[in-house]
C-alpha cells in the first residue's frame, strides 16, 4: 500500500433514489437507475454525478422484522451510497459511503456505520466547476485504497477460476 493512485481501477456504484428505492424495489424507476460503472483515468480520479439518497426502512414483516422488534431495534437504514472497486493486482473492495447528518448514523438497523461518511459541500453556482450542474448542489471527494494482491492470494483466486472438468 504505497499510497499511489490507480489508473484504470473499476468502480461500480449503486444507490437507492431520494425517496430511499432502489430500481429493483421500484416500478417506476428504469432498470439500473441510479446504477453505474467508472473507469479511473491515468491520475486514479473518478467523477459522477447523481442525486443525495435517502435513508430507508428495511422490510419489517418476516424474520427480520420480527427480529429488530424483539431487540427493540427500529428498521432504518442511514443515507448510503455502495461502491466496489477493483483492478488488476489489487484485493477488490465492497464498501459502502455514508452521507453526513443522516439521522441514523449512529443507530443504524444492520450496524454497518463506520468511519466512512461523505461531506457533502453545498454549492449554489457552478462557478470553478467543469460539469454545469442544477442548482444548488453538492459536491465531495472521497479516496479508496485498495490493498495489493499477494502471490498467496493471486494462487487462491487462479485456482478459483480454474476450469474443473466433470468426470465421466
Amino acid at each position: 500500500m504505497d499510497g499511489e493512485p490507480i489508473a484504470n481501477a473499476l468502480i461500480d456504484v449503486w444507490q437507492p433514489n431520494s425517496q430511499g428505492f432502489y430500481d429493483i424495489q421500484d416500478p417506476s424507476q428504469p432498470e439500473g437507475n441510479f446504477r453505474g460503472r467508472f473507469i479511473t483515468d491515468s491520475s486514479g480520479s473518478y467523477t459522477f454525478e447523481t442525486v443525495v439518497p435517502s435513508g430507508y426502512n428495511v422490510p419489517a414483516s418476516g424474520p427480520c422484522g420480527e427480529v429488530l422488534r424483539l431487540l427493540g431495534r427500529h428498521t432504518w437504514r442511514a443515507a448510503h451510497i455502495h461502491f466496489k472497486v477493483s483492478a488488476n493486482g489489487y484485493t477488490p473492495l465492497t464498501t459502502q459511503l455514508y452521507i453526513e447528518g443522516d439521522p441514523h448514523l449512529d443507530s443504524d438497523t444492520t450496524f454497518a456505520v463506520r468511519t466512512a461518511i461523505l461531506k457533502l459541500q453545498k454549492h449554489e453556482s457552478p462557478a470553478g466547476l467543469d460539469a454545469q450542474p442544477r442548482k444548488p448542489f453538492y459536491t465531495t471527494e472521497f479516496n479508496f485504497v485498495l490493498k495489493p494482491v499477494t502471490l498467496t492470494e493471486h494462487k487462491a483466486m487462479a485456482e478459483s477460476y480454474a476450469y474443473v472438468k466433470e468426470p465421466g
